[in-house]
């Protein structure tokens, strides 16, 4: 969570002045689903968290317990 905390602020936040609410709302929801589900993490193997997450889930004798918002 920390990692992820680190690349926002870098990629996200110290890049965007004058938004309005709405407008920031949509760019961190449309970076989030980049980070999510596109953007490979050498720390998940070169996996999304997305596949990192069905990979586990798959392998896990708890898999049916996680959920994803």
């Amino acid at each position: 969570m920390e990692r992820k905390i680190q690349t926002t602020k870098y990629e996200l936040w110290d890049y965007r002045d004058g938004y309005t609410v709405e407008e920031l709302n949509r760019v961190a929801d449309e970076w989030n689903e980049s980070y999510n589900h596109f953007r490979p993490h050498q720390s998940l193997s070169y996996l999304t968290p997305m596949e990192f997450l069905e990979s586990w889930r798959d392998e896990s004798k708890h898999g049916d317990k996680v959920f994803t918002m």
